[in-house]
């Protein structure tokens, strides 16, 4: 489809009744137990604003999805975890990033849901106290990177993992800051051991590729006359790609 095209679809499907701090909801509405959570930050004529999503684990379609000023804080989370109560939905896991804004958010709203992070944003900072892309151009790099990735994502008890962890730590210790990323977050990307009945994601792809499309389209428009005309372009977009209406 051409980008013409695609605007045109858009334009046709803007909702004049969305816009900032109006908490879009796809319907039929997505009853799931899982859900994924994050935020994406726009500036608007030189004002940060921050998008709000929740995702449906299974499937990786929007639920909601809030468009607010300023920085990420919970007050977005809130909305839509609030949203989910009211509606009477049971959530029994999240996945996220685990930034601080949502875990709070989540123990308000759902304190007995699990909380399973992301492994890939904690291998991406593992990454960079290896010295990244420098390291992993030497075999010794690849070998390394290759073990920090198997303890974050291959093992299915936390028990293992952390026992293979102990004995890398020993054998290279010249990687200690690593090592450290890896001690502090493995409990946390191991949560999903706690609920196996749940099949609960290991990381939160689902919505970086998420928020990854929803960047690239928006900067297809170059510019907005104000933050109204970005919630209401993403919500028809949601609308056109995902084949869903939606209501406030």
């Amino acid at each position: 489809m051409s980008g013409s095209t695609a605007w045109r679809r858009i334009q046709r499907t803007l909702n004049k009744d969305v816009e900032v701090d109006v908490l879009m909801i796809a319907r039929p509405f997505q009853n799931t137990n899982i859900i994924i959570m994050d935020a994406k930050h726009f500036s608007v004529r030189r004002k940060k604003y921050a998008l709000y999503v929740s995702l449906n684990a299974y499937n990786g379609k929007p639920i909601a999805w809030m468009l607010k000023k300023g920085s990420e804080c919970r007050d977005g989370y809130d909305s839509i975890l609030s949203m989910m109560r009211q509606k009477q939905m049971n959530i029994e896991a999240t996945v996220s990033d685990s930034d601080q804004s949502i875990r709070c958010s989540i123990n308000d709203w759902y304190p007995k849901a699990v909380q399973q992070k992301c492994a890939f944003h904690v291998l991406k900072k593992a990454f960079l106290k290896l010295n990244g892309r420098r390291l992993i151009q030497t075999e010794y790099g690849r070998k390394i990177w290759g073990i920090i990735r198997h303890i974050a994502l291959e093992y299915e008890e936390y028990v293992k993992a952390k026992d293979y962890l102990s004995k890398m730590k020993k054998k290279y210790p010249i990687h200690e800051n690593a090592w450290k990323v890896l001690d502090r977050n493995l409990k946390s990307i191991y949560q999903f051991e706690l609920r196996r009945d749940l099949e609960i994601p290991r990381t939160s792809n689902k919505i970086e590729n998420f928020m990854g499309v929803i960047e690239q389209r928006v900067k297809t428009f170059r510019s907005f006359k104000n933050a109204d005309s970005l919630i209401k372009i993403v919500s028809a977009f949601i609308r056109i790609k995902y084949k869903t209406s939606t209501k406030k």
